[in-house]
């Protein structure tokens, strides 16, 4: 059955006769070759400078972050930082390997997603997430928002909850309080000389 159906093919290059190939080829129009921004899309040539910019822009450190956070707020081009606070339940188990550990991971499951965000744990209990694309932030805001133990997100001083949550499950004080108390005991440990360390 399949015999005759070819049989009656008939290659439409039989029709074309090329005369002047050189001609055709100086006649072809592909833009000016030497400005690649001409005649691409508009998406494409915003990707295209955004890039650009990303690779001239320093990269965040944890370091220079925790030295001189207002540094990278206020310079030119700025990256929108955000943060995710984990519950104290969760912090107080995971102190600051379990939030570097998280902080890795979850870097790991955003840039998969192709967001270009830096991400890194800055306090036991809280990441922060820098990008200089500000439409990433909503990305992060739902994925934050998705993850067991998060207490809340915060963009802008905006604090976002899981679910229909309205507050923190654990207030500000509450959280220095524990914070300065486990410091405390980590600093007396360590007077001490003993050799078990608690997580901070």
């Amino acid at each position: 059955m399949v015999a005759p159906s070819l049989a009656l093919y008939e290659s439409p290059l039989r029709y074309y006769l090329i005369l002047d190939a050189d001609a055709d080829i100086r006649d072809l129009e592909v833009g000016d070759l030497s400005d690649m921004e001409s005649d691409v899309p508009v998406g494409f040539l915003e990707h295209l400078r955004d890039e650009r910019e990303r690779r001239t822009r320093p990269s965040l450190s944890p370091e220079e972050f925790e030295r001189k956070p207002e540094a990278f707020s206020t310079s030119a081009g700025a990256a929108s930082m955000s943060f995710a606070t984990m519950t104290l339940d969760w912090t107080r188990k995971q102190g600051r390997v379990g939030t570097d550990r998280l902080a890795r991971l979850w870097a790991t499951m955003l840039e998969t997603a192709g967001l270009t965000a830096e991400i890194f744990a800055v306090d036991p209990g809280q990441i922060v997430f820098a990008t200089h694309r500000t439409e990433e932030v909503n990305t992060i805001e739902r994925f934050v928002l998705a993850q067991e133990s998060v207490d809340f997100f915060e963009f802008n001083q905006q604090r976002r909850f899981p679910g229909s949550r309205r507050a923190p499950l654990s207030t500000d004080a509450a959280r220095k309080v524990d914070w300065r108390v486990r410091k405390e005991i980590a600093d007396v440990l360590g007077v001490l000389g003993t050799t078990r360390s608690l997580q901070l």
